[in-house]
């Protein structure tokens, strides 16, 4: 259409009434106008590679009965894994690494449901994404230090120190991407402008920095078998519970943009 007819089509529309602003800011995913069903679909899939990847991490770092010590630790979590059956392992690894891709389904709900945050739900989205490759590629890391303490031998928390050295680099690294993806949830979700019912509870009990931190906590006051099983599976958990409750909240035949609040109206 012409400039002349464009204009026309939009005075009509705002007398009628339908006309919408194009400059409401969205985030990325809400622009493709993926429908409600898509929408829950990706939700679905976030929760099962979630639920996945947290089986994954018992099978490949697990073993119940050993002494107590810092599950986060290379030295116990070498004595861990030494302990672990074979079979367990390799199943814990390929379950893990064909799960955690599908992380980005879950994601993009989450991502959606910040239609109204602009930029920082786009930077909380792209955080994520590269946040699932370098979990991926962490997790594919995992079952090579589990291989090479069993072949070595004991004293497991002295063998394989270059492993031991990347794995805690990986760590690190997957750790500030982590934080940086709260942080940025936080803030979006704060704004006001989302889909989420008590946007404010949400923003801080379904963090996966907060949930982290309190499973965390909790490891290392217990430390039981239970309590170091939660932890080998805290980062998974955590995301499980966000994507649980972030395709719960948006279960609806609403498009996104029809779901927020006014502009006026006070952040949830």
């Amino acid at each position: 259409k012409s400039y002349t007819e464009r204009s026309a089509t939009k005075k009509k529309q705002k007398r009628d009434g339908t006309h919408t602003h194009t400059k409401n800011k969205k985030t990325m995913f809400a622009t493709t106008g993926a429908t409600s069903g898509w929408r829950n679909a990706l939700g679905v899939i976030g929760v099962l590679a979630a639920a996945s990847a947290s089986c994954s991490d018992l099978l490949l770092q697990y073993s119940p009965g050993l002494p107590r010590g810092t599950p986060d630790s290379w030295e116990y979590t070498s004595v861990m894994m030494a302990a672990v059956p074979t079979d367990h392992m390799i199943a814990g690894h390929y379950l893990g690494i064909y799960s955690i891709p599908f992380y980005l389904c879950g994601v993009m709900n989450v991502a959606a449901g910040l239609v109204g945050a602009g930029a920082i739900g786009n930077a909380f989205l792209l955080v994520s994404a590269v946040s699932v490759c370098v979990s991926a590629v962490y997790h594919g890391q995992m079952v090579h230090a589990g291989l090479c303490v069993k072949s070595a031998g004991p004293p497991y928390n002295l063998q394989c120190p270059d492993t031991a050295s990347l794995l805690q680099v990986q760590l690190i690294i997957a750790g500030a991407l982590v934080a940086l993806q709260g942080v940025l949830l936080l803030v979006a979700l704060l704004s006001g402008r989302h889909v989420f019912p008590q946007g404010k509870l949400f923003a801080f009990v379904c963090n996966p920095l907060t949930a982290l931190l309190a499973m965390a906590v909790v490891a290392r006051t217990l430390q039981t078998d239970a309590a170091n099983a939660l932890m080998m599976a805290s980062a998974n958990l955590a995301y499980l519970f966000l994507f649980a409750v972030s395709t719960a909240s948006q279960w609806s035949t609403s498009p996104p943009e029809a779901q927020l609040p006014a502009k006026n109206a006070p952040a949830l």
